[in-house]
């Protein structure tokens, strides 16, 4: 195999030289007739403040927490603030007045004891919470102990109470004489609930009405719109619509039965 000739080369000097001409920077020195030993005060200019500083929002007060916990419960009774000393035309306005009272605290006050005097005239009346009482266990014999079941009783033994006594004069009008408020349990009756109480006369007479025709919910809507200020439970309008529905049949049955059955 044949080697190619070699082609002959030329040493060439290779010039590395801009045609731009440098820049030469100019070292100033101290003016004349200056101490050169002199510091130099460097001051930076004024900083300005943020744009967001600038056109922050106005302050509009404090927000509300997020978790503002359960609402505060606003006591408001017509005859002003239970204390000792109130005076009352008749006892039932006393004892309503403390009802209304401890209703608006979430608690539920029933009527206790009574003393008369020897004219036969109420001269004290004790109204305390319905939890004043100490839970009693009733079980039957033949059970097996390992086998009893926890109940669940509200009774906490509540010392809670007021009692309304007699003035004497011929007034015949009633005084709070003890005030006693410290219950040892938490309310039962939660924000905005309310009381259950009995019912009326006039309730149970528009449900003894309505109780064949019409259900509990149709009957419930008529007492709400004719007694607003005291509205039933469903279980109280049942009870007593079955109580009304099963007088009406024992009626028909001394009678000797209704059409179908002759």
């Amino acid at each position: 195999m044949a080697t190619p000739p070699r082609l002959a080369t030329k040493q060439e000097i290779l010039e590395f030289s801009s045609p731009f001409r440098p820049s030469v920077k100019r070292k100033y020195g101290p003016a004349a007739g200056a101490d050169p030993a002199a510091p130099i005060d460097i001051v930076s200019p004024p900083r300005t403040k943020p744009k967001l500083e600038l056109h922050a929002p106005p302050d509009r007060g404090a927000l509300p927490p997020s978790n503002p916990g359960p609402p505060q419960r606003e006591v408001q009774t017509a005859l002003g603030p239970i204390q000792v000393g109130n005076q009352y035309d008749t006892v039932d306005d006393g004892i309503a007045a403390v009802f209304d009272w401890q209703a608006a605290l979430g608690y539920k006050w029933i009527l206790a004891q009574s003393h008369k005097n020897e004219n036969g005239v109420l001269r004290k009346r004790v109204v305390r919470c319905n939890r004043y009482r100490d839970p009693t266990q009733t079980h039957d014999m033949d059970i097996d102990p390992a086998d009893h079941q926890q109940g669940r009783s509200g009774r906490t033994g509540c010392k809670a109470h007021v009692n309304l006594c007699l003035m004497s004069g011929p007034l015949q009008r009633y005084y709070i004489s003890v005030v006693d408020a410290a219950h040892n349990h938490d309310p039962p009756i939660p924000p905005g609930g309310q009381v259950p109480r009995p019912p009326t006369e006039q309730q149970r007479a528009v449900v003894a009405r309505f109780a064949d025709n019409f259900s509990r919910k149709q009957i419930q809507q008529i007492l709400d719109s004719e007694s607003p200020d005291n509205n039933l439970e469903p279980r109280q309008i049942s009870n007593m619509r079955n109580r009304a529905r099963k007088e009406a049949h024992e009626e028909i049955e001394a009678l000797g039965g209704d059409l179908a059955a002759i």
